[in-house]
């Protein structure tokens, strides 16, 4: 088991492991063990309310306090091993989680319990079973008609781009996004692998089509601008830096990123087009 750290979520479960919970409702968030089956479900899903508020918040040791607490409660409930499990991802104590996310999978074989089994094998590396799993979660999602199945899509393309699969990634993005057209995670990977792939024209519609769900977020219009520059499209990646810094929208901070990037923008113009006229005089490598 690996040692545990109070630092934030890691970027895996930040990107590749949801939270599939339903909350019924608000409850009572006594320790006392509940005298109906409604209350009971409404102490879990209280309690597991505050502990993912804590997850998201980067107290990953506080909340794994909490779940523990609720594990000893209710040691057999999916929910709770799944949330428990989540604060050991959160924690980088993958094996644990694993081993729970597997008995809450055995417990309840639903689409959403395969997804977060799938994110326990892609957090070790296990890609070949991480596949198998979301594969098997895919079909479930299907019969069950499930709402989120993108996120399901999206943890098998991450899995092919781990296994080098990249085209057959590209295609099951595509898949997921035919879902949710809106989904940010799938947008972005998608943008960074057709980059990746030479197939820029796809990757500056993928961009586009992020930009147009968050045109307040500075990473799109980032990574899009640079890769408008070396096509050397200098004005449409001026328009975009434009358009952004003009977005009341946007957040102050990312404004003042977006005006360092113009003017390395225009940096680059200008050295582009001395290079184009010739006039200017190569600097010869110092050895």
């Amino acid at each position: 088991m690996q040692k545990l750290s109070a630092s934030k979520p890691s970027v895996q479960l930040k990107y590749y492991l949801f939270t599939i919970l339903t909350f019924c409702c608000i409850g009572c968030q006594s320790t006392k063990v509940a005298s109906t089956p409604d209350k009971k479900e409404r102490q879990i899903n209280s309690k597991i309310r505050l502990i993912q508020t804590q997850l998201d918040h980067g107290k990953a040791l506080k909340a794994q306090f909490g779940a523990l607490n609720l594990l000893k409660l209710y040691p057999d409930e999916p929910k709770v091993l799944t949330i428990f499990a989540l604060t050991d991802l959160a924690l980088k104590n993958n094996e644990r989680a694993l081993t729970n996310l597997t008995k809450s999978f055995e417990l309840n074989k639903d689409a959403p319990a395969a997804l977060n089994l799938s994110s326990a094998n892609i957090a070790l590396g296990h890609y070949d079973k991480a596949l198998e799993i979301i594969n098997h979660g895919l079909e479930l999602a299907h019969r069950e008609n499930y709402k989120n199945i993108v996120r399901l899509y999206h943890n098998k393309a991450f899995i092919q781009e781990k296994m080098n699969q990249k085209t057959a990634a590209v295609n099951t993005y595509k898949k997921g996004l035919y879902h949710s057209p809106g989904y940010q995670v799938s947008l972005k990977r998608l943008a960074v692998l057709l980059a990746n792939l030479n197939r820029d024209r796809e990757s500056i519609e993928t961009y586009q089509q992020y930009i147009n769900v968050c045109n307040a977020c500075y990473d799109p219009i980032e990574k899009l601008v640079k890769l408008h520059v070396s096509n050397k499209n200098f004005n449409s990646a001026a328009t975009l830096i434009k358009f952004f810094i003009s977005n009341p929208a946007a957040k102050t901070h990312d404004k003042l990123k977006a005006k360092k990037l113009f003017r390395q923008l225009k940096k680059k113009k200008k050295l582009a087009q001395k290079h184009h006229s010739g006039t200017v005089v190569p600097t010869r490598k110092k050895y």
